[in-house]
């Protein structure tokens, strides 16, 4: 790793915590706060980031580096599943320091984290081209050999997609949302369930364009996680909507879409499970209105919730 890479991922982490101050002032919390969650968040976000990757890929990374396998920093070895729990972990812990209520905290975070999510993503680009981290499949069209659509790598010689910049892009759109939801008055903990929803449910998608990536087989493991916790967070407002006829209802649907993704996702490696064949660009433009249908599933899920809470 480079030091551009830490100077522009540096002023993004304090750029986020000026602005989590600013959110726990809005709060009525101590803007205080957030300075100590940085340091915590640092921290926590960096060990669970390796962590995660190592006790994830613990056969190959233990066979071949040992216990130094937690010692090394090469970018491609790194969760980016790990390092957003560990900062989430981070603030937690800040807010029982604190002796504040958590859920107070990690809503006010939420929009901070997400655009930190996007920096983090941008900063991808000054990284050794070696890494390939967040780049997907050679470019063959040469009107789309330009940046932001695709970087340039002189080490294979060519240019590659750019899929670092859709999830930065993602990201930011997550981001300006969770700003804006955090201005209404929401159940505590709603603002933080949302963000991390539509932080993990494009990564659903990103994940395939990538050539390089955390697998099990031909399970893309990030992939599978971001698709657990998206799921995992509608079927807790479904659980939490007791008094609602076919409360399940959404959780369900959602589990329907995800068959149909992975259906899609054995397409595209060129194993057929239901006998069908499409073309790749089909498979992807299904896979974003599968994706599309969860989200409104997600909506609809905790609308009724806030429905029920107000009756």
């Amino acid at each position: 790793m480079n030091g551009t890479y830490f100077l522009f991922l540096t002023i993004g982490a304090v750029i986020c915590t000026g602005l989590f101050a600013w959110k726990l002032y809005l709060k009525k919390e101590k803007p205080a706060l957030s300075l100590l969650a940085l340091p915590l968040a640092a921290l926590l976000g960096t060990v669970m980031s390796k962590m995660m990757y190592v006790l994830l890929k613990a056969g190959e990374q233990f066979d071949n580096y040992g216990l130094s396998a937690f010692l090394r920093t090469q970018p491609a070895e790194f969760s980016f599943v790990g390092g957003c729990a560990g900062v989430v972990l981070a603030v937690w812990l800040t807010a029982k320091i604190a002796k504040r209520p958590a859920a107070s905290l990690l809503d006010a975070f939420a929009p901070c984290g997400a655009l930190m999510c996007a920096i983090a993503r941008g900063c991808t680009y000054f990284l050794d081209p070696m890494c390939m981290v967040g780049i997907g499949d050679y470019v063959e069209n040469e009107a789309l050999c330009l940046f932001p659509v695709a970087v340039e790598n002189q080490m294979f010689g060519g240019w590659f997609f750019a899929v670092f910049m859709l999830e930065c892009a993602c990201a930011l759109v997550c981001a300006l949302a969770a700003f804006l939801l955090s201005r209404k008055a929401c159940c505590p903990g709603r603002v933080l369930l949302h963000t991390v929803f539509f932080l993990a449910l494009p990564q659903v998608f990103c994940e395939q364009l990538l050539g390089s990536y955390m697998k099990w087989g031909f399970v893309r493991v990030e992939q599978l996680l971001c698709a657990m916790i998206a799921f995992g967070i509608i079927l807790y407002a479904c659980i939490k909507n007791k008094g609602a006829s076919k409360r399940f209802l959404p959780a369900v649907l959602s589990v329907l879409c995800m068959l149909m993704v992975i259906d899609l996702l054995f397409m595209l490696d060129n194993k057929y499970l239901f006998g069908l064949e499409l073309a790749p660009n089909v498979c992807y433009i299904l896979m974003i209105g599968l994706l599309g249908c969860m989200a409104s599933l997600s909506l609809w899920a905790y609308g009724r919730l806030n429905k029920q809470k107000e009756a």
